[in-house]
């Protein structure tokens, strides 16, 4: 709803020379393949994401069983990672964060 309403917004707020130009069916198929986008396709990639998710999960978590030592290897992969991830959002602001 919240990019629906976005969208909404920046349509409503352009000027009036492009509803003049552009006609309104084109407006409606815009909204209507945006919204057919996210009902469509976001489930499946959420989808996806998590099982990419558990396996990498799973697979960690069997190579630390079998090698308690994998876990040290984690640890020097994540830590830096984490660190320089924080920063950057410190350094590097995103803005409309």
């Amino acid at each position: 709803m919240l990019i629906f309403s976005g969208l909404l917004k920046a349509t409503l707020h352009s000027p009036m020379s492009r509803f003049e130009l552009t006609p309104i069916g084109r407006f409606m198929n815009r909204f209507g393949s945006d919204m057919a986008t996210i009902d469509y396709v976001l489930p499946f990639s959420v989808r996806s994401m998590i099982n990419c998710i558990i396996g990498l999960l799973s697979t960690c978590l069997l190579l630390s069983v079998i090698h308690p030592w994998f876990l040290l290897v984690i640890l020097a992969v994540v830590a830096p990672y984490s660190i320089m991830q924080v920063c950057d959002c410190w350094i590097f602001p995103q803005p409309g964060w």
